[in-house]
């Protein structure tokens, strides 16, 4: 039992097992964007805009096609590279699945005591933004679509990409290129406080020091749940928390 565990923890943690278990919610998030068309203006949607308007790029949601269809290349590939390593066994899918929604009901508790999370949701993230007042059911499959979307980007950008470069770039700087815990506590704190900053691009009326705060302790609980899990339980930890907040 121990040794099954630990397995699964240690396989759990890679980024080709990562990347696999990712791969279903995106094919999904592709779905909805074809069927449902929404708009995709969350905090790293942005920056995504900015960076292709940069390039001269129309951004839409053909773009943000492109954009996914290149990782789930990567995925694919990730795929094969877990089988030449034993490959992943389908019920560490569904317990990891389990396991990201209790850190994401914990995140969710501490969420309604900080904050009134509801009226957060709403006033601060600006959700009525996002969808074309067609019908109830329209409204909820546009926020399940912007919830897998938030928690794909988002985890991707900010653990994945920005704190291990902070990571990289501390450890070189404060610990002669060696992880330290300065070095890890700074590069979170630094990734936490930008992932606070990138949910109110374009909103400077959401620049109050709550949600600001929340916003913070928030991508701290994310990226140490990435750091001692990896990136897939972060990512679905993510992804179903922002359907407590947004849903329910």
């Amino acid at each position: 039992m121990n040794k099954e565990r630990n397995t699964y923890f240690k396989q759990t943690e890679t980024v080709s097992v990562s990347m696999m278990f990712i791969l279903p919610i995106l094919v999904l998030y592709e779905i909805g964007l074809f069927m449902l068309n929404p708009p995709y203006q969350n905090g790293i949607g942005a920056i995504f805009k900015i960076l292709i308007k940069t390039m001269g790029k129309r951004f839409d949601t053909s773009s943000i096609i492109v954009i996914n269809s290149i990782i789930i290349l990567i995925l694919i590939i990730a795929y094969f590279k877990s089988r030449k390593t034993g490959g992943i066994r389908a019920l560490y899918f569904f317990t990891m699945l389990i396991e990201s929604t209790a850190y994401a009901i914990v995140l969710a508790m501490f969420a309604y005591m900080f904050i009134n999370i509801s009226k957060f949701a709403h006033e601060y993230l600006n959700l009525s933004m996002f969808i074309a007042k067609e019908s109830l059911i329209y409204e909820k499959l546009t926020l399940v679509v912007y919830a897998i979307g938030a928690g794909l980007y988002e985890e991707i950008f900010f653990r994945l990409g920005l704190f291990n470069l902070l990571l990289f770039l501390f450890a070189r700087k404060i610990s002669k290129s060696k992880v330290s815990y300065s070095a890890l506590f700074s590069a979170l704190l630094i990734s936490s406080i930008l992932f606070a900053f990138a949910h109110v691009i374009g909103d400077a009326a959401a620049l109050s020091w709550k949600p600001m705060l929340f916003r913070t302790i928030s991508g701290m609980f994310f990226g140490i749940v990435f750091i001692l899990r990896g990136l897939s339980v972060a990512v679905y930890m993510h992804i179903i928390y922002d359907l407590i907040v947004f849903i329910m």
